[in-house]
Protein backbone atom coordinates (compact mmCIF):
# COMPACT_ATOMS: atom_id res chain seq x y z
CA UNK A 1 0.00 0.00 0.00
CA UNK A 2 1.19 3.90 -0.58
CA UNK A 3 0.35 4.56 3.02
CA UNK A 4 1.12 4.69 6.58
CA UNK A 5 -0.85 3.76 9.19
CA UNK A 6 -0.42 4.00 12.61
CA UNK A 7 -2.82 4.32 16.19
CA UNK A 8 -2.57 5.04 19.46
CA UNK A 9 -3.06 3.34 22.29
CA UNK A 10 -6.59 3.70 22.91
CA UNK A 11 -9.81 2.90 25.17
CA UNK A 12 -11.44 0.24 24.08
CA UNK A 13 -15.37 0.12 22.49
CA UNK A 14 -14.92 3.83 21.39
CA UNK A 15 -15.68 4.99 17.96
CA UNK A 16 -15.62 8.17 16.10
CA UNK A 17 -16.11 10.05 13.18
CA UNK A 18 -13.45 10.43 10.17
CA UNK A 19 -11.30 13.66 9.88
CA UNK A 20 -9.81 14.87 7.02
CA UNK A 21 -6.47 17.23 7.73
CA UNK A 22 -5.98 20.03 5.26
CA UNK A 23 -8.40 19.35 2.30
CA UNK A 24 -8.09 21.42 -0.55
CA UNK A 25 -9.67 24.67 -0.74
CA UNK A 26 -11.91 23.48 -3.79
CA UNK A 27 -13.37 19.91 -1.60
CA UNK A 28 -16.88 19.85 -2.19
CA UNK A 29 -19.86 18.23 0.03
CA UNK A 30 -19.86 15.33 -2.63
CA UNK A 31 -15.78 14.49 -2.84
CA UNK A 32 -16.39 14.33 1.05
CA UNK A 33 -19.04 12.16 1.28
CA UNK A 34 -17.54 9.86 -1.19
CA UNK A 35 -14.14 9.70 0.25
CA UNK A 36 -16.42 8.55 3.68
CA UNK A 37 -18.17 6.09 1.63
CA UNK A 38 -15.16 4.70 -0.04
CA UNK A 39 -13.53 4.96 3.92
CA UNK A 40 -16.13 2.53 5.12
CA UNK A 41 -19.02 3.66 7.27
CA UNK A 42 -19.96 7.04 9.20
CA UNK A 43 -18.57 5.91 12.78
CA UNK A 44 -15.36 4.09 13.00
CA UNK A 45 -13.66 1.94 15.84
CA UNK A 46 -11.27 3.60 17.20
CA UNK A 47 -8.76 0.12 17.57
CA UNK A 48 -5.47 -0.86 16.50
CA UNK A 49 -7.10 -1.99 13.10
CA UNK A 50 -9.00 0.59 12.03
CA UNK A 51 -6.36 2.75 10.75
CA UNK A 52 -4.99 0.01 8.21
CA UNK A 53 -8.13 -1.11 7.16
CA UNK A 54 -9.49 2.85 6.03
CA UNK A 55 -5.87 3.02 4.44
CA UNK A 56 -6.89 0.05 2.47
CA UNK A 57 -10.40 0.86 1.52
CA UNK A 58 -9.30 4.59 0.62
CA UNK A 59 -6.90 3.16 -1.86
CA UNK A 60 -9.92 2.17 -4.09
CA UNK A 61 -10.85 6.24 -4.58
CA UNK A 62 -7.99 7.73 -7.12
CA UNK A 63 -9.18 11.31 -6.19
CA UNK A 64 -6.48 10.15 -3.10
CA UNK A 65 -2.85 9.25 -3.10
CA UNK A 66 -0.46 9.25 -0.32
CA UNK A 67 -2.63 8.37 1.92
CA UNK A 68 -1.70 8.28 5.82
CA UNK A 69 -4.06 7.22 8.45
CA UNK A 70 -4.05 7.83 12.53
CA UNK A 71 -5.87 6.24 14.60
CA UNK A 72 -6.88 8.80 17.95
CA UNK A 73 -8.86 8.76 20.74
CA UNK A 74 -11.37 10.84 19.26
CA UNK A 75 -10.98 10.71 15.27
CA UNK A 76 -9.94 8.55 12.55
CA UNK A 77 -7.23 10.89 11.01
CA UNK A 78 -6.89 10.93 7.39
CA UNK A 79 -4.12 12.90 5.60
CA UNK A 80 -3.52 12.70 2.11
CA UNK A 81 -2.78 14.22 -1.40
CA UNK A 82 -5.54 15.31 -3.94
CA UNK A 83 -5.57 14.84 -7.67
CA UNK A 84 -6.99 17.96 -8.89
CA UNK A 85 -9.15 17.60 -11.88
CA UNK A 86 -8.28 19.95 -15.14
CA UNK A 87 -10.15 18.72 -17.64
CA UNK A 88 -13.36 16.96 -18.55
CA UNK A 89 -14.49 14.51 -21.25
CA UNK A 90 -17.79 12.88 -22.15
CA UNK A 91 -18.24 9.21 -23.62
CA UNK A 92 -21.84 8.73 -24.35
CA UNK A 93 -23.88 9.64 -21.47
CA UNK A 94 -21.08 9.36 -19.02
CA UNK A 95 -18.51 12.00 -17.75
CA UNK A 96 -14.90 11.84 -16.62
CA UNK A 97 -12.53 14.01 -15.23
CA UNK A 98 -8.66 14.41 -15.65
CA UNK A 99 -6.18 14.99 -13.63
CA UNK A 100 -2.82 16.90 -13.31
CA UNK A 101 -1.14 13.79 -13.15
CA UNK A 102 -3.13 12.14 -16.04
CA UNK A 103 -5.39 10.14 -14.17
CA UNK A 104 -8.78 9.53 -15.05
CA UNK A 105 -11.66 10.46 -12.28
CA UNK A 106 -15.13 9.63 -11.92
CA UNK A 107 -16.93 13.12 -11.94
CA UNK A 108 -18.43 14.51 -8.61
CA UNK A 109 -19.02 18.61 -7.89
CA UNK A 110 -15.89 20.61 -6.87
CA UNK A 111 -15.83 24.18 -5.45
CA UNK A 112 -14.10 27.38 -7.00
CA UNK A 113 -12.33 25.12 -10.00
CA UNK A 114 -12.79 25.61 -13.62
CA UNK A 115 -12.76 22.28 -15.23
CA UNK A 116 -12.57 22.46 -18.92
CA UNK A 117 -14.02 19.75 -21.35
CA UNK A 118 -12.00 18.48 -23.65
CA UNK A 119 -13.49 17.67 -27.27
CA UNK A 120 -11.82 16.14 -30.61
CA UNK A 121 -9.93 13.36 -28.61
CA UNK A 122 -9.06 10.12 -30.42
CA UNK A 123 -9.72 7.75 -27.71
CA UNK A 124 -12.69 5.04 -28.60
CA UNK A 125 -12.08 2.69 -25.45
CA UNK A 126 -13.91 2.93 -22.73
CA UNK A 127 -12.55 4.73 -19.79
CA UNK A 128 -12.22 3.74 -16.19
CA UNK A 129 -11.60 6.12 -13.16
CA UNK A 130 -8.09 4.95 -11.62
CA UNK A 131 -6.25 4.35 -15.31
CA UNK A 132 -3.71 6.74 -16.25
CA UNK A 133 -4.80 7.82 -19.41
CA UNK A 134 -1.37 7.92 -22.16
CA UNK A 135 -2.85 9.67 -25.05
CA UNK A 136 -1.18 12.93 -26.94
CA UNK A 137 -4.35 15.03 -27.52
CA UNK A 138 -5.42 14.72 -23.37
CA UNK A 139 -1.96 15.38 -22.58
CA UNK A 140 -1.53 18.89 -24.90
CA UNK A 141 -5.11 20.29 -23.57
CA UNK A 142 -4.50 19.07 -19.95
CA UNK A 143 -1.08 20.76 -20.51
CA UNK A 144 -2.50 23.86 -21.80
CA UNK A 145 -5.26 24.17 -19.79
CA UNK A 146 -2.43 23.95 -16.35
CA UNK A 147 -0.51 26.36 -17.92
CA UNK A 148 -3.60 28.91 -18.14
CA UNK A 149 -4.73 28.57 -14.45
CA UNK A 150 -0.95 29.04 -13.60
CA UNK A 151 -1.14 32.35 -15.45
CA UNK A 152 -4.48 33.08 -13.58
CA UNK A 153 -2.88 32.57 -10.07
CA UNK A 154 -0.17 35.11 -11.24
CA UNK A 155 -2.41 37.50 -13.11
CA UNK A 156 -5.96 37.42 -12.83
CA UNK A 157 -6.71 35.41 -9.18
CA UNK A 158 -9.88 37.12 -8.83
CA UNK A 159 -11.45 37.16 -12.27
CA UNK A 160 -10.09 34.03 -13.73
CA UNK A 161 -9.50 34.13 -17.54
CA UNK A 162 -10.68 30.02 -17.53
CA UNK A 163 -14.20 30.82 -16.55
CA UNK A 164 -15.15 32.12 -19.42
CA UNK A 165 -13.34 28.81 -21.52
CA UNK A 166 -16.14 26.46 -22.10
CA UNK A 167 -13.88 23.65 -24.07
CA UNK A 168 -10.57 23.21 -25.77
CA UNK A 169 -10.68 21.55 -28.83
CA UNK A 170 -7.87 19.37 -30.40
CA UNK A 171 -9.33 17.81 -32.76
CA UNK A 172 -6.82 19.15 -35.32
CA UNK A 173 -3.83 18.22 -33.24
CA UNK A 174 -0.71 18.01 -35.21
CA UNK A 175 -2.18 19.33 -38.20
CA UNK A 176 -4.01 16.09 -38.66
CA UNK A 177 -6.75 17.30 -40.04
CA UNK A 178 -5.92 20.41 -41.96
CA UNK A 179 -2.31 21.68 -41.86
CA UNK A 180 -3.94 25.28 -42.28
CA UNK A 181 -5.87 25.39 -39.50
CA UNK A 182 -4.95 25.91 -35.76
CA UNK A 183 -4.04 22.63 -34.12
CA UNK A 184 -5.87 23.58 -30.91
CA UNK A 185 -8.64 26.06 -30.20
CA UNK A 186 -10.19 27.46 -26.87
CA UNK A 187 -13.39 28.29 -27.28
CA UNK A 188 -15.40 30.57 -25.11
CA UNK A 189 -18.62 30.16 -23.67
CA UNK A 190 -20.00 32.61 -26.30
CA UNK A 191 -18.37 30.37 -28.90
CA UNK A 192 -15.28 33.32 -29.64
CA UNK A 193 -12.67 30.99 -30.86
CA UNK A 194 -9.64 31.30 -29.63
CA UNK A 195 -6.65 30.27 -31.92
CA UNK A 196 -4.25 28.38 -29.50
CA UNK A 197 -2.25 26.89 -32.50
CA UNK A 198 0.44 23.71 -32.36
CA UNK A 199 0.11 22.18 -28.37
CA UNK A 200 2.66 23.42 -25.59
CA UNK A 201 6.19 23.08 -26.04
CA UNK A 202 5.88 22.90 -30.32
CA UNK A 203 5.43 25.97 -31.46
CA UNK A 204 8.90 26.59 -33.37
CA UNK A 205 8.27 23.38 -35.09
CA UNK A 206 5.84 25.44 -36.64
CA UNK A 207 6.87 28.50 -36.82
CA UNK A 208 4.83 30.34 -34.25
CA UNK A 209 5.27 32.67 -31.02
CA UNK A 210 6.46 30.33 -28.27
CA UNK A 211 4.23 29.71 -25.45
CA UNK A 212 4.86 32.65 -23.36
CA UNK A 213 4.34 34.89 -25.80
CA UNK A 214 1.03 33.47 -26.54
CA UNK A 215 -0.18 33.45 -22.57
CA UNK A 216 0.93 37.13 -22.80
CA UNK A 217 -0.94 37.97 -26.17
CA UNK A 218 -3.94 36.17 -24.68
CA UNK A 219 -3.54 37.80 -21.41
CA UNK A 220 -3.26 41.26 -22.32
CA UNK A 221 -6.16 41.26 -24.68
CA UNK A 222 -8.07 39.81 -21.40
CA UNK A 223 -6.53 42.50 -19.55
CA UNK A 224 -7.14 45.38 -21.80
CA UNK A 225 -11.03 44.03 -22.76
CA UNK A 226 -11.45 42.32 -19.33
CA UNK A 227 -13.17 39.71 -21.19
CA UNK A 228 -12.68 37.18 -24.17
CA UNK A 229 -16.53 37.11 -25.25
CA UNK A 230 -18.24 39.47 -27.04
CA UNK A 231 -15.39 41.36 -28.70
CA UNK A 232 -14.48 40.00 -31.61
CA UNK A 233 -15.12 36.95 -33.92
CA UNK A 234 -11.87 35.13 -32.64
CA UNK A 235 -8.48 35.58 -31.36
CA UNK A 236 -5.65 35.08 -33.14
CA UNK A 237 -2.57 34.06 -30.97
CA UNK A 238 -0.18 32.19 -33.82
CA UNK A 239 1.02 35.07 -35.51
CA UNK A 240 3.44 37.04 -33.68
Amino acid sequence: LESYVGTAELAGGKSGPLELIDPPVWMSEELSNAILSAAGAGSFALDKNTAQGVAQNLQDLPWLYDIRVRTSNETVLVAAKYRKPVAMVRQGKEKYYVAEDMVVLRSLAVSKLAIIEVKGFSRKERLTPGQTWRSDDISAAVKLLRMLAKMDDIASADKPLLDEIASVDVSNLGGRRSSQQAHIILNAKDDTKIFWGAEPGSSQRYMEPGDKEKIADLYEFYKTNGTVQGKVKYIELRQP
